[in-house]
This record gives structure tokens, sequence and C-alpha cells, in this order.
């Protein structure tokens, strides 16, 4: 038997699949499954494919179609969906009644009621109490992680970050659902307040909870790095920092994080005095490096580790020994191609520490071209 609901209006697959999933969670004898997939198309931007959608009723399930397709694309628009209900499950009118009401008010009713739990920050500045303690290098740090990358920033900020630089670290669940409808019921009971968060979430979910925790933790400044495009997806991305500069939170979002410069916010540019785009003095000796000052260290500690690498070898072999130890170290960015760059941010990174040694070794080279050492005739 198959019965169609109707919506009244289009929804987008994603949508869709986030009030069905809503309505289930509401309705005590109801579970709602589905398979989610990305699908990549040379040219065009992944796509969003969800499929096998079954709400299951005790040990009963019912198949969720669209027309006669067994899948929901995310960006596809839908006016209606079709259940089709096996000739033994007897779903009484009360269920399916609770069923249709909660589909058809789903996403209208999604939006309201994140509406009505999330707190609204009033847009403020920074007093001069907070400017002078930032400025002196005060600053609490609050770091999202999931896993091994965000957990290897967070340490080296700690460690070898300035002393007044104060880092909590609050883990986030892996199991997100694809599509969070209330952020709230995903956020810890207490999250501790801080000047700045560093979002190093390792997948898209996690990112959706980016916003209010920023809220939540009071901060005034965000840095979220794209150190791969499927952690933090570019319309993501704009939306956390539409809603957020709502608001007067500054944000930067660099790709890879180790490109990460100055933007004019005291707090992220406080930062950026210490983390960010590396910087390395190199000390040469007689065409040999002979030892290497970290000025401004790799966010996850790749700068201080190629400086440790570097003494004793010669200078013309410099540049290649830094992106050798980059790569050894290991970097964890994204080995994924960037449609837009043709690249992978892996090797933006490895470039980018390249480009730091051979930058610092340029007056050493102008110096020993100015001259001629008639000895060496």
């Amino acid at each position: 038997m198959r019965k169609e609901v109707t919506f009244g209006k289009e929804y987008t697959g994603s949508d869709v699949v986030a009030a069905l999933r809503s309505s289930a969670s509401s309705t005590g004898s109801l579970r709602f499954d589905y398979v989610p997939e990305r699908v990549y198309l040379k040219g065009q931007k992944e796509k969003e494919v969800f499929s096998n959608l079954r709400l299951t009723v005790g040990d009963k399930e019912v198949c969720v179609l669209a027309g006669e397709e067994t899948e929901l694309r995310g960006d596809a628009k839908y006016s209606s969906i079709t259940l089709e209900i096996g000739e033994d499950l007897d779903l009484d009118e009360d269920l399916e009644k609770n069923l249709l009401e909660a589909l058809e008010r789903g996403p209208a009713y999604r939006v309201e009621r994140a509406a009505e739990k999330r707190e609204e920050i009033q847009k403020r500045e920074l007093t001069a109490e907070e400017l002078e303690r930032i400025g002196e290098g005060e600053m609490t740090i609050l770091a999202l992680v999931q896993g091994e990358y965000g957990e290897r920033i967070a340490k080296n900020v700690q460690d070898n970050g300035p002393e007044g630089f104060k880092v909590e670290t609050l883990t986030l669940p892996e199991d997100l659902p694809l599509v969070i409808d209330d952020p709230a019921e995903f956020l810890p009971e207490s999250v501790p307040k801080a000047d700045l968060v560093l979002a190093l979430q390792e997948n898209s979910s996690a990112a959706q909870l980016i916003v209010d925790i920023v809220k939540a933790a009071d901060a005034m400044a965000l840095i979220a790095p794209v150190d791969s495009s499927q952690w933090l997806p570019l319309g993501m991305k704009t939306q956390i920092k539409r809603e957020l500069s709502k608001i007067g939170i500054a944000t930067a979002f660099p790709r890879p994080f180790c490109t990460l410069d100055e933007v004019g916010d005291p707090i992220i540019d406080k930062f950026v005095e210490f983390f960010g785009r590396p910087i390395l003095d190199v000390k040469v000796e007689k065409n040999t490096v002979t030892g290497t000052e970290v000025v401004r260290d790799s966010p996850c500690g790749c700068g201080r580790f190629v400086a440790d690498k570097l003494p004793g070898t010669e200078v013309r072999d410099a540049v290649e020994k830094a992106g050798l130890a980059h790569h050894h170290y290991p970097c964890l960015c994204s080995m994924n191609v960037e449609d837009d760059l043709g690249d992978t941010l892996m090797h933006v990174s490895g470039l980018q520490m390249k480009k730091t040694v051979d930058k610092s070794l340029e007056p050493i080279r102008k110096k020993e071209a100015s001259y001629l050492d008639p000895a060496q005739m």
C-alpha cells in the first residue's frame, strides 16, 4: 500500500530528510534510517544523496520514496514523498496522523524550534580592558576537536604559544547526523568561555555546530581553517561568516591553516603573532645551515619540526630538505584535489613551507652573488 504525503510547497531533499528525522524523533514508536552519500562529478560541486530511506515501526519498515525513486538528492526540490507501507503493517490512525502532520510542518517547524532555542548575543566591541589584556598576550582559546588533526594543533598552541595563551579543548562527537536540525541537542551542557574559537572539526556535520558554540563561549573571534573542503564546505563557510558578522564576531578561514596572516582584528592578529603562515630565520655559515629560529610557527607545529631538520644542510639543498621534512611531519591537510586550485591542500601547504625557507635564504644568496672569492677561482 502506498500513501502520498504532499507538502504544499517545494523543499530540498536535505530539508525533507531533516524533517523526517525530526518527525521520527518526536514520535516515540518511530525510527528513521537512511544512507548518506556524496557524489562527485567532474567539473561540478559535490552532491548529497540520501538513499534507502526507511521509517521503522517496531520490527516493520516503511519505505520512503520520491516518486518511483528510492533516493532523495540533497539539492533537488520535492513537493511530496510516498510512503510504501507493507501489507502486514497496521499503522493505527493516531500514529499515521501524527506522522503526516509532522512531515508536513517539518522544515518550517525546525526553523521555528531552532530560533526559539538559540540565544542571540547583542553585537558588541572589545572593551578597553579586553583590548589591553589581549594586547599583552592574555587570551583564552577554545579548540573544537574530533581527532588527531585538531588535537595536534591544540597541543602545539598550548605548548609553544606565549605564557598568556590558555587553551581549552572541546571534543565533539564523531557520529553526528548529516543534517543537524537543532544544534542545542548536540552541544555539551557547559561550553568554556573563550576569547577565540579554533574550529578544528573533522567532518561537515560538526561544522554545523560552530556558530552556536562560538555564541555559547561568548567568543569574539573565530578561526576556522579549511584544511579539507569536506570538513568545511564553501557554502557552510559563507553561512558561518554571515551569521557571525551580524553580531560583530571576527572570522578567518585560512586555506590551509598555515597560510593565515593578519586580518585587522586584535584577537586573531594576536594569535597570528605566534601561529599562522610560518616565518623561519635560517642562519648560514660557509654555505651550510647552522641553525634556524622559528619566528612564527605553523599552527600544527610543522614549522618547528622543519627548523630542527635544516642544520647541517647545504644552502642549495635547504629548500628541498624543507619540503621533504614537511612531508615527513606529516601534514594532515587533505589529499583531495581542489577543483578551483587544481591541486591538493597538502601540496599547497608543502609549497608554502618551501617558500618560507627560500625567502629566508634570499638575502644570503644576494650577498654571496655580490662578490667573487679569488680563492675559489
